[in-house]
């Protein structure tokens, strides 16, 4: 299948047109933190569903710990909940460099425990939801970060950058 991922910085997307193009999935950000969701969520998930796409969602954490992770992950579940019967592909937790320099900012350095604590917290109330849970990450965090044995168990997107698939992972 192919598919997009869309947020805010995509500005207003014409669903059609991404229909007519062989689209049909796709991955909408529902915001960041416990408290932003994302200026075009409500118009992406409108726009995906009367074209018939499937649709997952993904979040960008903020968290500085998995307590906050877990927050974030019940504010995903509020927003979504309307939209359930829609969502058929996985609710993915994005944590990511700026997730980190967020933390130090705030006097918190994270790493890769907090990476897989603060993933299984918020994939946890995914889950408990009824949704399917899963993590996003690329290859740096896959190599440096990612504990299979805590989070091997969940649907996986992995950033690829180029052309040529940089993990069979």
């Amino acid at each position: 299948m192919l598919g997009i991922d869309v947020s805010e910085h995509n500005g207003s997307i014409n669903w059609s047109a991404v229909k007519k193009a062989g689209i049909e999935f796709a991955i909408i950000r529902s915001g960041y933190g416990t408290s932003h969701t994302d200026n075009y969520f409500k118009a992406n998930m409108e726009g995906a569903i009367a074209q018939g796409l499937h649709i997952g969602i993904y979040h960008f954490s903020y968290a500085l710990n998995a307590a906050g992770a877990a927050n974030e992950a019940e504010f995903v579940k509020k927003l979504i909940a309307p939209y359930k019967e829609h969502i058929d592909m996985p609710v993915f937790f994005d944590y990511e460099y700026d997730t980190e320099s967020y933390a130090r900012k705030q006097g918190v350095t994270l790493g890769k425990t907090a990476f897989n604590n603060h993933a299984v917290a918020f994939l946890e109330v995914i889950k408990k939801a009824g949704y399917t849970p899963g993590l996003y990450y690329n290859l740096d965090y896959l190599n440096k970060y990612v504990d299979k044995s805590k989070v091997g168990s969940y649907v996986k997107w992995f950033a690829q950058y180029s052309s040529k698939a940089s993990t069979t992972d």
